[in-house]
């Protein structure tokens, strides 16, 4: 990954309560749904309350 993605990782990180996962496992676990297309994601935010998703949002929109 990259240095802007590992920093956007490291800053939500202590800023959530639930598990922010960036493994590989979990991210190719999480990178495919029912169609026949894939697109790995970054990270693979497991939000505990709302404000997981507050931050993750903020975080976001820097």
């Amino acid at each position: 990954m990259d240095t802007a993605v590992n920093d956007f990782l490291n800053d939500l990180r202590p800023r959530v309560a639930g598990d922010l996962r960036s493994d590989i496992y979990t991210r190719t676990l999480y990178s495919t749904d029912a169609s026949l297309y894939q697109v790995m994601p970054y990270g693979v935010l497991f939000p505990r309350h709302a404000d997981d998703m507050q931050a993750a949002i903020e975080a976001a929109a820097k």
